[in-house]
C-alpha cells in the first residue's frame, strides 16, 4: 500500500529464505480511518507464516465495515485470531509451536489521535519535532530490561535472548490470559507527526539515532522505509524486517509574526537587558513545532545590522545625533521618550509571543512522553460471560467465580433478553466498570421479562448498575458499590391511553442477611 501518508514494506532480510512478517497499511471507513500494523510470525519455517498470515485476516476481516470503537475493535481481532490460531495447531501437530507478535493502530486524523494494541517485540514509534518516541513496551525479558533503563540500547540489541518474548498470540487461551496481556493505548496523532511499525527485524539492526536520522529528512514516506530496509540489511539483516510509516499530513496550524527588528539599546542598563532577554527568550519561533535555539543567533548582536537608539538618560554618557536649535530639546526629548516606549512594547511583545509557544511545545512534549495508556481491558472475562449468557439454554446460570477471579470489568452494557432466568454467583462476583466502558448500566433487560433473578452479584462504579422493565425482576443479595443511579425502572405506556398504578417503596429493602 502506498500513499502519500501511508507505506508499508517488509523484506526476508540477507540471513532467512523465508519471510515469516507482514503487514498492514489500508484505509478504512471511505478513508476515515487508516490502519498501520506489523505481524511478526514465531515458530520455524511454515508454522510462523501461517500464524501471521491468520493474525492478518482476523483483522482485516473484522474491521471491514462500520468501526464504532477502533480499540475494542482492534482488540477483538486480535483475540479471534489467538482462538484461530489454537485451533489451528490443535489440527496439525507440525504447526504445535506456532505464534506470532503483533503491532497494531488505527488512525483518526480528523481527530488526531491513535487507538493501538500491542503484543510481543514488534514496535510503535512516534516522530515529532526531531524526536522518536517508543509507545509501545517489549513484552520480553531484554525489553523490560531496556525500557526500565538497566540495560542500554546498545548492550539490548547485542543480547543473546533480545528475540525470547514472554507474550505472543497463539500460546494461551483467550479465558486464560491475564490483565495485561495485550497492551492497548491512544496517543495524539497531531498534524506533522510521523507513525512507524516495525518488526525486530529492524530495531535489532539499527539504533533509534540512526532511525531518527531517516525519519528527519525531507523526503517521501517510501523513501524512508526503503532507507530503514536497506539499512537493517546493511548491518547483517539477521531477520525478516518490516516497516510500515503513517503521517498525519494535515498543515499545523501557523501563527504569523512579523518580522520586528529589537533595536540594541546603548545605555547604563545594556548588559542587564541583554542578559535577561537571553534568559528570559530561550526559544525564537519560526513554525509551529519547529523550534530555532539562540545557540543559532549571531554570538555577536552587533552583527544584527538594525537602527541604533541612544538615550539620553545620563548627560555624562550622552550622545546625541545632531546639534539640538534652540526651541527643539522639548520635541527631540518627546521623540526619543516614544521611541523607548516602543522598543520596549516590542521587546515585551516578542517576549510574551516566545513564551506562549514555549509553554505550548513543552505542553506538547510533556503529552508525548506521558502517552495516554488506557486501563487494561479484562475482555477475555467479559466475552465469557457474554457467550455463555447468549448459549445458555437452562433456566438456572450458575456462574463459579473462580473461573473469573471474582471479577468481570465490562466495557459495554450487558444486554439480557431471556423472559425468564436465574443467575446465580457462586461465591463472591463482582461487575466492575472498565475505563473503556461505553453503554447505559451493567446489566440491561430488554423486553418483557417475566422472571429474572439475580444472586450474589457486586456491581461497581456505573452510573446506572441496572435498568430493568416495568416488573420481572427478584434481586437477593445484590450489592450496589459507587452506582449513581442502582436500579432505574422503566415503563411503557400506550399512546393516549390512561394509566393508574403505583410504585410500591416496599419492593426493594436492605437485606441484612446478605452482607459477608
Amino acid at each position: 500500500m502506498m500513499t502519500d501518508h501511508l507505506f508499508g514494506i517488509t523484506d526476508p532480510g540477507l540471513v532467512r529464505d523465508n519471510n515469516e512478517d507482514v503487514f498492514i497499511a489500508a484505509e478504512l471507513m471511505q478513508q476515515k480511518y487508516q490502519i498501520a500494523g506489523v505481524i511478526d510470525g514465531v515458530g520455524g519455517y511454515a508454522g510462523g507464516e501461517i500464524a501471521s498470515a491468520l493474525t492478518k485476516d482476523c483483522l482485516l476481516r473484522e474491521l471491514t465495515g462500520e468501526i464504532a470503537e477502533p480499540q475494542l475493535a482492534l482488540l477483538q481481532a486480535l483475540f479471534l485470531a489467538n482462538e484461530k490460531i489454537l485451533f489451528e495447531k490443535k489440527t496439525d501437530l507440525e504447526l504445535a509451536d506456532m505464534a506470532c507478535v503483533a503491532s497494531v493502530a488505527i488512525i483518526d486524523c480528523a481527530q488526531n489521535i491513535l487507538h493501538y494494541v500491542h503484543v510481543g517485540d514488534t514496535r510503535l514509534y512516534l516522530y515529532r519535532d526531531q524526536s522518536l518516541i517508543k509507545i509501545s513496551q517489549d513484552q520480553s525479558f531484554v525489553g523490560f530490561l531496556e525500557d526500565s533503563g538497566r540495560l542500554t540500547e546498545a548492550a539490548a540489541m547485542q543480547h543473546p535472548k533480545r528475540n525470547q518474548i514472554n507474550q505472543a498470540l497463539g500460546l494461551v487461551p483467550v479465558a486464560d490470559m491475564p490483565d495485561n496481556y495485550i497492551e492497548t493505548g491512544t496517543s495524539p496523532f497531531l498534524p506533522g507527526d510521523l507513525l512507524l511499525v516495525c518488526s525486530d527485524g529492524l530495531t535489532d539492526m539499527i539504533s533509534q539515532q540512526e532511525i531518527s536520522a531517516v525519519l528527519e529528512q525531507d523526503i517521501p514516506i517510501e523513501e524512508k522505509a526503503v532507507s530503514l530496509i536497506y539499512l537493517a540489511n546493511a548491518a547483517g539483516g539477521k531477520d525478516n524486517i518490516t516497516v510500515v510509516l503513517a503521517k498525519n499530513t494535515k498543515i499545523p496550524v501557523k501563527t504569523i509574526v512579523e518580522d520586528v527588528p529589537v533595536n540594541r539599546i546603548r545605555n547604563a542598563d545594556e548588559q542587564i537587558f541583554e542578559k535577561n532577554r537571553q534568559e528570559e527568550l530561550p526559544f525564537v519561533f519560526e513554525t509551529e513545532n519547529q523550534f530555532r535555539t539562540e545557540s543559532t543567533l549571531p554570538a555577536d548582536l552587533t552583527e544584527i545590522e538594525e537602527p541604533v537608539i541612544t538615550l539620553p538618560l545620563q548627560s555624562n554618557r550622552h550622545q546625541q545625533t545632531k546639534p539640538e536649535m534652540p526651541g527643539e530639546e522639548g520635541g527631540s526629548h518627546q521623540r526619543n521618550h516614544n521611541i523607548i516606549m516602543l522598543a520596549c512594547f516590542l521587546v515585551i511583545l516578542l517576549l510574551g509571543v516566545a513564551g506562549w509557544w514555549f509553554f505550548r511545545s513543552r505542553t506538547e512534549s510533556d503529552n508525548l512522553e506521558k502517552v495516554v495508556r488506557t486501563a487494561p481491558v479484562l475482555l477475555p472475562a467479559e466475552n465469557k460471560l457474554s457467550a455463555l449468557l447468549a448459549g445458555f439454554k437452562g433456566d438456572t446460570l450458575k456462574l463459579n467465580t473462580k473461573d473469573y477471579n471474582g471479577v468481570i470489568r465490562l466495557t459495554r452494557t450487558i444486554e439480557i433478553s431471556r423472559d425468564s432466568l436465574v443467575i446465580l454467583a457462586e461465591g463472591p462476583l463482582s461487575l466492575v466498570k472498565d475505563s473503556l466502558f461505553q453503554g447505559e448500566a451493567a446489566i440491561k433487560f430488554t423486553g418483557n421479562q417475566r422472571s429474572v433473578h439475580l444472586n450474589g452479584i457486586k456491581i461497581t462504579g456505573f452510573a446506572t448498575g441496572i435498568i430493568a422493565p416495568e416488573h420481572g425482576l427478584v434481586l437477593k443479595n445484590v450489592i450496589f458499590e459507587n452506582c449513581g443511579i442502582a436500579l432505574e425502572n422503566r415503563f411503557a405506556f400506550k399512546n393516549n391511553e390512561s394509566v393508574s398504578g403505583s410504585i410500591s417503596k416496599n419492593s426493594f429493602r436492605v437485606d441484612t442477611s446478605g452482607k459477608k
